[in-house]
């Protein structure tokens, strides 16, 4: 029972390697985009106003009674409508 030492990588098989590491990651990254994007909600309204982070637009309407003719739509940066949301919501500072 002896202690046995592994010889280092050569050059090129550790470049393979990295290579290989790189190009799994990123088609994993792919995959989990491209679901993503399948499974999101899509907006309530319409798929003409995406739920991307800080989106904001002006609509001009007419011949709408009761109505604002141009209203606003606008998401905060996490693709949600409303206030900006801070996180922790409370103070860490004593």
């Amino acid at each position: 029972m002896g202690i046995t030492h592994k010889q280092p990588l050569p050059r090129r098989e550790l470049l393979m390697r990295l290579v290989l590491l790189g190009t799994s990651t990123l088609i994993s990254i792919l995959v989990l985009e491209f679901a993503l994007r399948l499974l999101s909600p899509p907006s309530p309204f319409t798929r003409l106003i995406p739920l991307r982070p800080r989106y904001k637009t002006q609509f001009h309407l007419a011949n709408f009674n009761g109505m604002s003719l141009h209203p606003r739509y606008s998401t905060n940066k996490w693709g949600l409508r409303g206030e900006e949301l801070t996180f922790p919501p409370f103070s860490l500072a004593g």
